[in-house]
């Protein structure tokens, strides 16, 4: 009987103890500064699955806060939250201010080229026409090389046809829509 007892004390101490705190994340669901093209769904679902997993192997409770791009950094200051998920860059002048983790999942931008063509990067092409999706911020790494060629789009896949047809040979774009094409 005692140890009945003990067993039932124990339980119920153990129910009344206080859970493990949760860590706070804030993320900015939209990936404001990501050239994603309809795809924030599906990196959102990624990052809910992953930090579920991490959930549910080491024993951690996330609490998700959603914010947007330009409230991020200033409330990772004042201390709401205890990360963020973002895609801020690991810049020096960025890792003076915070610390970063490896990249959960390749984001940035990615040179296509159709399979027949022998460029390994937009140095082995001078004088050639790439084209890029505007206002994604591709244009900037194009702006590097005065010798080639840039042409702006507003829809992918016609950008991807022009090197499938020949028009140009080859496109900067965000490498998460990119997967979906190729």
């Amino acid at each position: 009987m005692k140890k009945i007892l003990l067993c039932i004390v124990t339980l119920f101490l153990v129910s009344c103890a206080e859970r493990t705190k949760p860590y706070s994340i804030a993320i900015d669901k939209s990936w404001y500064s990501l050239a994603l093209n309809g795809q924030e769904a599906n990196l959102n679902g990624f990052i809910n699955d992953l930090l579920l997993e991490i959930s549910k192997e080491k024993k951690i409770y996330f609490e998700i806060i959603d914010n947007n791009f330009d409230e991020l950094t200033l409330d990772l200051k004042k201390k709401k939250y205890a990360a963020i998920l973002s895609p801020i860059e690991p810049y020096n002048f960025n890792k003076a201010k915070y610390d970063f983790s490896k990249d959960i999942i390749k984001t940035g931008f990615v040179l296509m080229i159709s399979k027949e063509a022998n460029y390994k990067s937009l140095k082995d092409m001078p004088n050639k026409h790439v084209g890029y999706i505007s206002e994604t911020g591709s244009v900037i790494f194009l702006q590097k090389y005065a010798n080639i060629f840039e042409e702006p789009y507003i829809s992918l896949p016609t950008m991807l046809d022009d090197i499938a047809n020949g028009n140009i040979e080859g496109a900067i774009l965000s490498i998460i829509p990119a997967y979906k094409y190729v």
